[in-house]
């Protein structure tokens, strides 16, 4: 008996339950604006099926291409950040940037920043995800490759 406690012990060493699951994770480039200004950007999402709670799991970070991005989680796709999430839950990390192109309206508002922060590198991937479990030490989900969609244009 004391042999298959030791034997599932080990297994769940070498296997840890997961903590996320990727679904799918998309980047979409895009352009539009007013006649006074064109501007362009980048919307990047990362759908996530997550097996703890929002008292359990904190999404810390976000870096795509080697910088770190501002990022929102959504409970579900397309609504208001919604941080509060359970168990077998689907959410969406959002994150993205916009650079003016061209601007011919000195009213036109030069405020607006960029959501990239400038970091060091971290683990592979297009793509990485920084979250914590508990009071565990931090762990990463790296993101092999965003699917580009096509370019989305506004008006």
């Amino acid at each position: 008996m004391n042999s298959f406690y030791l034997l599932f012990l080990g297994i769940l060493l070498i296997n840890p339950p997961k903590e996320v699951e990727l679904i799918k994770a998309t980047s979409q480039k895009w352009i539009g604006g007013r006649n006074s200004a064109i501007n362009n950007g980048m919307s990047y999402r990362i759908a996530l099926k997550v097996y703890k709670g929002h008292r359990r799991l904190k999404f810390q970070k976000l870096w795509i291409e080697n910088e770190e991005y501002n990022f929102s989680v959504l409970k579900k796709q397309d609504t208001a950040s919604y941080p509060r999430y359970k168990k077998q839950d689907t959410v969406y990390i959002v994150a993205g940037y916009f650079d003016k192109i061209y601007n011919i309206d000195p009213s036109f508002s030069d405020s607006v920043a960029n959501e990239k922060i400038r970091t060091e590198p971290v683990p592979k991937g297009e793509a990485v995800i920084e979250y914590k479990v508990g009071r565990r030490k931090v762990r990463y989900l790296p993101i092999e490759k965003l699917e580009k969609l096509k370019t989305m244009v506004l008006p």
